[in-house]
């Protein structure tokens, strides 16, 4: 939560007031599914995205000159992905879903992700909405 939520709250309130002089920003949070789904064992995880979607709304409303956005980038796969898949069933349930997943092909590359990211900052009228999945892209 302190991380994800607070860090990103802390960040956007020290940069609001430079593109509000500058008259031009573009925020783009980082947000996850499991913010609306769930997931096991994840509780910190999940409420921390869900407030990520709502202060995000919040943005878009109180700054309505700055583009925000909340960005689901879908399964990346990351050192932390490669962690998961190392768990132990016992200490990780769904384990196996993340292993599934990997081998399968649905985990979108590190590069991947950034490069759809900043099409998003440079024509942000393309995003489909305030908060979205990259995979809807």
């Amino acid at each position: 939560v302190d991380v994800n939520l607070n860090g990103t709250f802390r960040m956007i309130r020290a940069c609001l007031p430079i593109m509000m002089e500058g008259k031009w920003g573009r925020i783009v949070n980082i947000a996850s599914t499991a913010a609306s789904v769930g997931a096991v064992t994840s509780g910190a995880y999940c409420a921390s995205k869900a407030g990520i979607n709502l202060f995000t709304q919040v943005l878009r409303e109180d700054y309505p000159g700055i583009h925000s956005f909340a960005v689901a980038p879908g399964i990346v796969d990351t050192d932390m992905q490669g962690e998961i898949r190392r768990l132990d069933a016992e200490d990780f349930p769904d384990r196996q879903r993340f292993v599934d997943y990997k081998e399968q092909g649905e985990l979108s590359s590190p590069v991947e992700v950034a490069s759809k990211l900043l099409e998003i900052i440079k024509y942000p009228e393309t995003a489909p909405d305030c908060i979205f999945s990259l995979r809807d892209l």
